[in-house]
């Protein structure tokens, strides 16, 4: 007698299997996989436009000669005020990230999730081509990252270069102030590749493995840009007899006052701290003892943390990039 729980009709010849029964799927019309499609690739726009937004920080003909003096309004900022310090000021770099920025991310973010169940145009076959002309050694993705990152550089640094020589600093100091704001570019995307299910990476279907290696070389971008910043003030302080007053920390000198000597003093000590936790990250990260002391490597990452705190004590912006 079968087992009234159990029938023929229940049991199923092995065979090869036919596939997902597409029926039961939900299928996108045309139109709305239109739709979809757009938002995918506003959604690449919108990041192209964020990764600019940086730059056009540091070119003064966007920000510091247009953004900067129709915003001066919304603040009730004194345009002849040219204090760095001048009351709202502090407000216009803030916005800038705000609305060029943080709102784009967000908002690509929020496209993505909505389009990425119905509509996926990988890149990264593409990404992942290694050109023949090059020997097969580099991919497309890597060129492009070089470029991206080598342009960015130049354009921060010559603009940066630029209004400084117009304050009329040594030569010395306008070149090191340069370069601190091309490790501060760098900075802004260093732990974007390395954080696990990021949309970005998402979006060009870069797998964290792939990813974290542009992690690898922002992080050495950012430490040598800072490391020959800090090299060019010691020379310069050096020749000027003030490696002591300029890079020692006063603890008896009055720092209430704007360029007093004891509060620039404690400005360099936490950009000298700041460095320094850097400099044991970049250490500790080098193959060999990435691979053979995966612990210290992994400890000592954390670093980050006063790392970007001692950062923000030195040049308060930072706090708004990162």
């Amino acid at each position: 007698m079968p087992s009234p729980r159990k029938s023929v009709k229940s049991f199923q010849s092995a065979s090869t299997p036919l596939g997902f029964d597409t029926k039961a799927v939900d299928q996108t019309t045309p139109s709305t996989w239109g739709l979809f499609a757009v938002m995918h690739w506003l959604v690449g726009a919108i990041l192209a436009f964020a990764i600019l937004s940086p730059i056009g920080y540091h070119v003064s003909a966007i920000y510091r000669y247009n953004v900067a003096l129709k915003w001066n309004g919304w603040f009730n900022i004194n345009p002849k005020n040219k204090d760095r310090f001048a009351p709202g000021k502090e407000m216009l770099p803030a916005n800038y990230f705000f609305l060029f920025f943080a709102i784009p991310v967000f908002t690509a973010a929020v496209l993505f999730s909505l389009s990425k169940a119905h509509f996926r145009a990988g890149v990264s076959h593409w990404l992942h081509v290694k050109p023949r002309f090059l020997h097969r050694l580099v991919s497309v993705g890597e060129i492009l990252f070089v470029l991206i990152a080598v342009v960015g550089n130049i354009l921060v640094f010559y603009h940066s270069y630029t209004f400084q020589s117009t304050l009329k600093k040594p030569v010395l100091r306008v070149v090191s102030i340069a370069l601190g704001f091309s490790g501060l570019y760098n900075m802004v995307f260093l732990a974007l590749p390395a954080t696990r299910h990021s949309f970005w990476m998402e979006w060009l279907n870069l797998p964290w493995a792939r990813a974290v290696k542009y992690h690898r070389w922002f992080g050495v971008a950012t430490i040598v840009m800072f490391f020959v910043h800090f090299v060019i003030f010691f020379v310069q302080f050096a020749n000027t007899d003030t490696l002591a007053d300029e890079l020692l920390p006063c603890f008896n000198c009055d720092i209430r006052f704007e360029n007093s000597q004891g509060k620039d003093a404690w400005i360099n000590v936490f950009g000298e701290l700041s460095l320094l936790f850097m400099l044991i990250m970049g250490a500790t990260s080098f193959p060999y003892v990435r691979r053979h002391y995966y612990a210290t490597f992994k400890a000592t990452h954390w670093l980050f943390i006063p790392a970007a705190f001692t950062a923000v004590m030195h040049y308060e912006q930072i706090i708004i990039w990162i």
